[in-house]
């Protein structure tokens, strides 16, 4: 990069940042690192810097133009996108196992002992991890949810996911976007789900005649919850996780989509016997992602080097019994 990155980040200068970055990261991490889940730290820690300098920069009344374009840009999303580009066997992105999800749930239930939230915030946030792992939806989806968005089609509840007039007047700093315009589609849910959805919305919702905005998810202070306030939920699920299991490993809302598209892509081809390219074409509309996107093939590649290395192990195992 010819550029000074304190300098470009301290000035606001994002759209150099973001065109940049690919470049730079590849002659200065990545060449010089080998180690993936080295280079994935250092990814890390620098976008925590950038996370910084967004807020420092929108604190300062920027220009209305740079802020526009600052909000259109998914942090999480761009970093983990890059993550996945120079991993082309799919194997290093994470998603959890059988027992972890069953170490979230323990954490997650409401009225739980690991449960770390106060009585109020347990139901929307035990909500908020429910439609992150049924349905695999972006956290800008998730936050962008309003109560019109609960739909039941031909008896089957949905969550509708896209633009709608609201985002327009949205007060939150980092204002939750929508991708593109395959993210408009619908999701199903259970009824269970839906019907806990509903139930929220009644109890929590309409009984409090502070709330002014249509969004379902609400911060103690009746605003629309924050990105902010979702990572701060993870932060102390996983507190409580490290310290309750050994065997903890960090999770974040694109854990929880990883973890929903590789579990979905096992479903469809172990259980209902789709072949590779029905599965990754259904993962492309629930996921809402373009037609062409090569991102399933992540998940394939996993799932034929698990299947793989399991055929070789019972290949093997023979010649040592």
């Amino acid at each position: 990069m010819d550029y000074n990155l304190d300098n470009i980040l301290l000035n606001g200068d994002f759209r150099i940042f973001f065109s940049e970055f690919g470049r730079s990261a590849q002659l200065f991490i990545f060449k010089n690192e080998i180690k993936i889940q080295n280079q994935i730290i250092k990814l890390d820690c620098i976008k925590n810097y950038i996370k910084w300098s967004i807020d420092r920069h929108l604190n300062r009344n920027a220009n209305p133009i740079d802020i526009d374009y600052i909000k259109s840009v998914n942090l999480d999303d761009f970093f983990n996108t890059f993550i996945l580009r120079r991993n082309n066997t799919g194997l290093q992105f994470k998603s959890l196992t059988s027992s972890q999800l069953k170490s979230l749930h323990e954490i997650i239930q409401v009225n739980s002992d690991l449960n770390p939230f106060t009585v109020f915030l347990q139901n929307r946030n035990y909500l908020i991890l429910r439609i992150l792992l049924d349905t695999g939806i972006r956290i800008g989806e998730l936050l962008n949810l309003t109560t019109l968005d609960i739909k039941i089609i031909a008896d089957v509840p949905y969550l509708v996911i896209g633009r709608h007039e609201y985002m327009a007047t949205d007060k939150r700093t980092r204002r939750p976007s929508i991708k593109t315009d395959q993210s408009n589609r619908l999701v199903a849910i259970s009824k269970n789900l839906y019907e806990n959805l509903l139930l929220y919305i009644k109890k929590d919702r309409r009984n409090n005649s502070k709330i002014s905005h249509p969004y379902i998810f609400t911060a103690k202070n009746n605003d629309p919850i924050s990105i902010n306030a979702i990572y701060d939920v993870f932060n102390k699920i996983n507190n409580v996780g490290i310290l309750s299991s050994p065997t903890w490993e960090k999770i974040t809302p694109h854990i929880l989509r990883h973890t929903f598209a590789y579990d979905l892509l096992k479903y469809l081809i172990e259980v209902h016997n789709y072949d590779m390219e029905r599965a990754k074409d259904e993962l492309r509309k629930i996921c809402g992602w373009k037609n062409n996107s090569s991102l399933p093939l992540h998940y394939t590649g996993k799932y034929i080097w698990e299947l793989s290395n399991g055929h070789n192990i019972k290949r093997i195992s023979q010649y040592y019994e």
